[in-house]
């Protein structure tokens, strides 16, 4: 099983759309998809309206098994739902207790009939985008174009970097979000960023579109709320170019 995290320290960015809709790409395509939500803001789990008991929390502190908090979707997939007691784990871990988290690498091998999991974390390193990025073969980081996405990527990849000693095999690769083809600022943006060293860039870009609020709202994928619109149709190339490179 292929695992990805997608992340950055940035809010607004466009992680759950990213997350949401490359997993719904994906089933799609064939592929059996797992759907993590590691952000205590659990807006992935509130886009497929679920509510419940077991979360990640629960799975990282050891108090549930993986399979027993697996929430089967419409879609043939499934989802590990996020809470707020995802920031309990963050406490415990800076005043030092001694609760401690099992690896969700380890737990994540229970699973042996998914070809792929896909991480939403949370802006910011936290306990559970720790354990994420340690479990990941890939961090995809969705990234803006504004004046501080490359010194904010740089910073990322340094974090992403003092991982490999727990995760040699972790890569990282950035996805240029809500680009605005016609501005010429944020044109020269996307040159600026697909310069920079720090981490490679994929080819396809998402394009900036309302239609993308306006799904969420109605808790649809962009495939099916607005299938002919910019940003469903680059999600749909993304997820293939993902794809081709997982070689999936």
């Amino acid at each position: 099983m292929k695992t990805i995290s997608i992340i950055n320290l940035k809010g607004g960015v466009g992680k759950t759309t990213t997350a949401i809709n490359l997993a719904e790409e994906l089933g799609r395509a064939g592929k059996k998809v797992l759907l993590i939500d590691a952000d205590s803001q659990h807006n992935t789990t509130d886009f497929y309206q679920y509510r419940g008991k077991n979360s990640l929390a629960r799975v990282l502190d050891g108090s549930c098994p993986l399979k027993e908090a697996l929430v089967f979707l419409d879609n043939g997939g499934a989802l590990i739902p996020a809470s707020m007691e995802l920031c309990t784990l963050d406490l415990a871990a800076i005043s030092g207790e001694p609760k401690k988290a099992t690896e969700l690498s380890g737990a994540l091998q229970e699973l042996k009939n998914y070809d792929v999991c896909i991480i939403d974390c949370p802006p910011g390193f936290t306990a559970a985008s720790v354990a994420a990025l340690a479990a990941s073969d890939e961090a995809v980081i969705p990234v803006t174009v504004d004046p501080y996405s490359v010194a904010g990527l740089q910073e990322l990849k340094k974090q992403i970097d003092s991982l490999k000693r727990v995760n040699s095999r972790l890569k990282a690769k950035a996805l240029l979000t809500m680009v605005k083809t016609g501005d010429p600022v944020c044109v020269q943006g996307v040159e600026q960023l697909r310069r920079q060293k720090a981490v490679p860039v994929f080819k396809q870009t998402i394009r900036f579109s309302h239609k993308v609020v306006q799904a969420a709202f109605k808790r649809l994928p962009l495939r099916i709320y607005s299938p002919n619109s910019g940003a469903a149709i680059d999600y749909r190339k993304w997820a293939e170019e993902w794809m081709e490179g997982a070689r999936l």
